[in-house]
């Protein structure tokens, strides 16, 4: 598992690795789920918040890095 914190969002994200190759984000203040990420064929090594949270960077496992928009 991978994780990041973006301080300025309360935002809290986990990449998933092993059988689930999947990206969720949680709101670090609620507790709520906010967004979940699909279609990584790999499991993910690493993840990056973009500095106004809009943005997510994963890597994965096969080589691929993907930039993914945030829902507000």
């Amino acid at each position: 598992m991978t994780m990041v914190f973006c301080h300025s969002s309360q935002l809290l994200t986990f990449g998933y690795r092993y059988r689930y190759n999947i990206i969720k984000i949680w709101d670090a203040v609620t507790g709520q789920l906010r967004q979940v990420l699909t279609g990584l064929d790999k499991y993910v090594n690493s993840v990056a918040m973009s500095p106004d949270s809009k943005q997510l960077a994963s890597a994965s496992s096969d080589g691929t890095v993907r930039v993914w928009r945030l829902l507000d």
